[in-house]
Protein backbone atom coordinates (compact mmCIF):
# COMPACT_ATOMS: atom_id res chain seq x y z
CA UNK A 1 0.00 0.00 0.00
CA UNK A 2 1.89 3.00 -1.30
CA UNK A 3 -0.66 5.67 -0.56
CA UNK A 4 -2.45 5.91 -3.59
CA UNK A 5 -6.41 5.63 -3.51
CA UNK A 6 -6.74 4.91 -7.00
CA UNK A 7 -4.33 6.28 -9.56
CA UNK A 8 -7.78 8.25 -11.05
CA UNK A 9 -7.13 11.21 -12.85
CA UNK A 10 -9.76 13.17 -11.32
CA UNK A 11 -8.77 12.11 -7.65
CA UNK A 12 -5.27 13.31 -7.82
CA UNK A 13 -4.46 16.77 -8.30
CA UNK A 14 -2.53 18.35 -10.59
CA UNK A 15 0.01 18.79 -7.14
CA UNK A 16 -0.10 15.07 -6.28
CA UNK A 17 -2.67 16.18 -3.68
CA UNK A 18 -5.78 13.88 -3.01
CA UNK A 19 -8.97 15.52 -3.77
CA UNK A 20 -11.85 15.41 -1.30
CA UNK A 21 -15.08 14.27 -2.72
CA UNK A 22 -17.95 17.16 -2.89
CA UNK A 23 -20.38 17.70 -0.37
CA UNK A 24 -23.03 16.32 -2.87
CA UNK A 25 -21.74 13.39 -2.50
CA UNK A 26 -20.71 13.16 1.20
CA UNK A 27 -24.56 13.92 2.11
CA UNK A 28 -26.13 12.08 -1.22
CA UNK A 29 -26.33 8.76 -0.01
CA UNK A 30 -27.51 9.26 3.70
CA UNK A 31 -30.22 11.72 2.01
CA UNK A 32 -31.16 8.96 -0.03
CA UNK A 33 -31.59 6.71 2.55
CA UNK A 34 -33.49 8.94 4.26
CA UNK A 35 -36.21 9.49 1.40
CA UNK A 36 -36.69 5.96 0.96
CA UNK A 37 -37.62 5.74 4.68
CA UNK A 38 -39.72 8.30 4.70
CA UNK A 39 -41.51 7.03 1.64
CA UNK A 40 -41.89 3.78 3.55
CA UNK A 41 -43.05 5.04 6.30
CA UNK A 42 -45.53 7.43 4.93
CA UNK A 43 -47.09 4.29 3.46
CA UNK A 44 -46.73 2.30 6.76
CA UNK A 45 -47.70 5.01 9.25
CA UNK A 46 -51.74 5.07 7.85
CA UNK A 47 -51.65 1.59 8.28
CA UNK A 48 -50.41 1.38 11.93
CA UNK A 49 -52.65 4.35 12.72
CA UNK A 50 -55.54 2.57 11.36
CA UNK A 51 -54.83 -0.17 13.57
CA UNK A 52 -54.20 1.34 16.24
CA UNK A 53 -57.57 3.17 16.39
CA UNK A 54 -59.49 -0.20 15.99
CA UNK A 55 -57.94 -1.69 18.69
CA UNK A 56 -58.77 1.49 20.91
CA UNK A 57 -62.29 0.96 19.95
CA UNK A 58 -62.00 -2.38 20.69
CA UNK A 59 -61.05 -2.21 24.05
CA UNK A 60 -62.85 0.98 24.93
CA UNK A 61 -65.64 -1.77 24.29
CA UNK A 62 -64.43 -4.02 26.20
CA UNK A 63 -64.44 -1.47 29.19
CA UNK A 64 -67.81 -1.93 30.79
CA UNK A 65 -67.17 -5.62 30.47
CA UNK A 66 -64.04 -5.67 32.23
CA UNK A 67 -65.64 -3.54 35.28
CA UNK A 68 -68.89 -6.15 35.00
CA UNK A 69 -66.03 -9.26 35.65
CA UNK A 70 -64.35 -7.12 38.09
CA UNK A 71 -67.04 -6.68 40.39
CA UNK A 72 -68.45 -10.48 39.87
CA UNK A 73 -64.66 -11.37 41.08
CA UNK A 74 -64.55 -9.04 44.21
CA UNK A 75 -67.83 -10.45 44.76
CA UNK A 76 -66.87 -14.13 44.34
CA UNK A 77 -63.86 -13.48 46.32
CA UNK A 78 -66.10 -11.96 49.66
CA UNK A 79 -68.82 -15.47 48.83
CA UNK A 80 -65.48 -17.44 49.27
CA UNK A 81 -64.32 -15.85 52.61
CA UNK A 82 -67.83 -16.47 54.01
CA UNK A 83 -67.61 -20.44 52.56
CA UNK A 84 -64.22 -20.50 54.22
CA UNK A 85 -64.92 -19.40 57.69
CA UNK A 86 -68.54 -21.53 57.41
CA UNK A 87 -65.97 -24.41 56.01
CA UNK A 88 -63.85 -23.60 59.62
CA UNK A 89 -66.70 -24.07 61.82
CA UNK A 90 -68.45 -26.65 60.66
CA UNK A 91 -64.30 -28.51 60.56
CA UNK A 92 -64.61 -27.82 64.91
CA UNK A 93 -68.63 -28.92 65.10
CA UNK A 94 -67.31 -32.34 63.39
CA UNK A 95 -64.16 -32.75 65.62
CA UNK A 96 -66.48 -32.01 68.71
CA UNK A 97 -68.79 -34.61 67.20
CA UNK A 98 -66.01 -37.04 66.91
CA UNK A 99 -64.76 -36.39 70.29
CA UNK A 100 -68.57 -37.43 71.87
CA UNK A 101 -68.38 -40.57 69.25
CA UNK A 102 -64.97 -41.29 70.82
CA UNK A 103 -66.40 -41.22 74.30
CA UNK A 104 -69.47 -43.40 73.52
CA UNK A 105 -68.16 -45.86 71.75
CA UNK A 106 -67.24 -48.25 74.88
CA UNK A 107 -71.05 -47.49 76.57
CA UNK A 108 -72.69 -48.41 72.71
CA UNK A 109 -70.22 -51.64 72.96
CA UNK A 110 -71.28 -52.69 76.65
CA UNK A 111 -75.20 -52.20 75.44
CA UNK A 112 -74.38 -54.28 72.37
CA UNK A 113 -73.22 -56.88 75.00
CA UNK A 114 -75.73 -56.67 77.19
CA UNK A 115 -78.12 -57.01 74.34
CA UNK A 116 -76.98 -59.88 72.91
CA UNK A 117 -77.97 -62.85 75.48
CA UNK A 118 -81.51 -60.96 75.29
CA UNK A 119 -81.89 -61.25 71.68
CA UNK A 120 -81.22 -64.91 71.70
CA UNK A 121 -83.05 -65.62 74.52
CA UNK A 122 -86.34 -64.08 72.12
CA UNK A 123 -85.17 -66.16 69.28
CA UNK A 124 -85.81 -69.35 71.28
CA UNK A 125 -88.97 -68.20 73.20
CA UNK A 126 -90.67 -66.79 69.82
CA UNK A 127 -93.14 -69.25 67.93
CA UNK A 128 -91.10 -70.02 65.05
CA UNK A 129 -94.41 -69.13 62.43
CA UNK A 130 -93.36 -65.48 63.35
CA UNK A 131 -91.30 -62.98 61.60
CA UNK A 132 -87.79 -63.73 60.31
CA UNK A 133 -85.27 -64.35 62.91
CA UNK A 134 -83.79 -61.56 64.69
CA UNK A 135 -79.89 -61.23 63.08
CA UNK A 136 -77.38 -59.67 65.48
CA UNK A 137 -75.78 -56.61 64.44
CA UNK A 138 -72.09 -56.73 63.16
CA UNK A 139 -69.65 -56.19 66.28
CA UNK A 140 -66.76 -53.60 64.70
CA UNK A 141 -63.32 -56.01 64.37
CA UNK A 142 -64.97 -58.92 63.64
Amino acid sequence: MSGERSGDADELGQQGRLRLPSLGRILGEPLADLVAAAAFLRHVLPEIAADLAAIRSHVGSMDPEMVGMHASVERIEGEMGDLNARIGDLAERMAAVERAVVRLEPHVADVNLAVRPLRRAWARVRPVHDADPVQEPERPGE
